[in-house]
């Protein structure tokens, strides 16, 4: 492989959509959005699929579809993966060997505003009925899944108080 991966992975609210595909241009990669691969792949949306199947079931979805994605040598992309992809250690291991991994963190309390509006499209969030019922999740998320993605991170970049720019320039800088 000439030029390697780069994935973006971070708990949900912390921009890896939005940073994405600037980051995908600023290194001059293609852009693919980990969720929307599997939802055009299962013609339903990651909320149907977890209805449908379960979140074991998404989570299979989600190996197969990262698998494919970052096995291949060419072309190197950049992968923008859901908050829950480091919970199998199969992605864990992709991610570290096949990507330069950045992990976009920020505070809770960051998350829970950024995330109260859009709470009814995260299968994990959506029935918090209260801003502090909405933290209380978010920090239960990040002690079950923060070690992960230092674990798989080439680097970190803490978001709460940066802009889109940079965030992006912080890690166009970490993975170059």
């Amino acid at each position: 492989m000439n030029r390697p991966h780069v994935s973006i992975v971070g708990l949900p609210g912390t921009g890896k959509s939005t940073i994405a595909p600037i980051l995908a241009s600023r290194l001059d990669l293609v852009e693919i959005d980990l969720d929307e691969f599997i939802e055009t792949s299962a013609s339903m949306g990651v909320s149907e699929i977890f209805a449908a199947e379960g979140e074991d079931g998404f989570r299979d979805r989600e190996e197969r579809a990262l698998a494919q994605l970052v096995d291949a040598d060419e072309p190197a992309r950049l992968v923008s993966c859901g908050g829950g992809v480091v919970l199998r250690a199969a992605n864990r291991r992709r991610l570290s060997e096949r990507t330069r991994c950045v992990w976009l963190d920020a505070s809770d309390e960051t998350l829970a505003e950024r995330l109260w509006s859009a709470r009814s499209t995260r299968p994990l969030l959506g029935d918090a009925e209260t801003p502090s019922e909405l933290r209380s999740r978010v920090a239960t998320l990040r002690a079950a899944r923060a070690p992960y993605y230092e674990e798989v991170a080439f680097s970190r970049v803490v978001v709460d108080d940066l802009d889109v720019a940079s965030v992006s320039e912080a890690a166009a800088v970490a993975v170059a």
